[in-house]
């Protein structure tokens, strides 16, 4: 199965702990549109950084396909592949220090945040860099901080 479950228990996204495919995510679920089924394939930041100036994208998408053919082997033929290059998705190379956020400029403020400046790259370090920066950004404006967890729970 691919992925979180929805109403219908059908699995919609799943990260892979693969060296060429990273993330797939059945779009036309998690949209929550009627059209064919339509399935996005990730590959990791390490792959993509080995093979974007020194392939084509339809042989990338080829060795996607293949990978994904032998990590998936029930998955029908796609009617239809788009490979698309996305050079700056992923983080490969995090800021030295990861330390959440960076301040940039004080006045105008400018700061800057994001998985790039945690010491991995995945959706539960985004989340907790958009805590950091929404913590620095209170700390600066003197909000007061309510715990990501306490949020979720209301």
């Amino acid at each position: 199965r691919l992925g979180l479950r929805t109403r219908r228990r059908r699995r919609v996204v799943k990260y892979h702990a693969d060296d060429v495919v990273r993330f797939t995510v059945w779009d036309n679920v998690k949209r929550s549109h009627g059209l064919d089924p339509t399935l996005l394939i990730h590959c990791s930041a390490l792959y993509a950084v080995k093979n974007t100036d020194v392939k084509t994208k339809e042989e990338v998408g080829q060795e996607m396909l293949v990978r994904l053919k032998e990590l998936f082997p029930e998955l029908p033929v796609p009617k239809k592949v788009i490979p698309h290059f996305w050079r700056y998705g992923q983080v490969y190379k995090p800021y030295p220090g990861s330390p959440g956020v960076v301040t940039i400029n004080e006045r105008p403020l400018i700061l800057a945040g994001g998985d790039s400046f945690m010491e991995t790259s995945n959706l539960s370090m985004c989340a907790k860099a958009a805590e950091i920066l929404g913590d620095s950004l209170k700390d600066r404006f003197n909000i007061p901080k309510i715990p990501l967890r306490e949020v979720h729970l209301k």
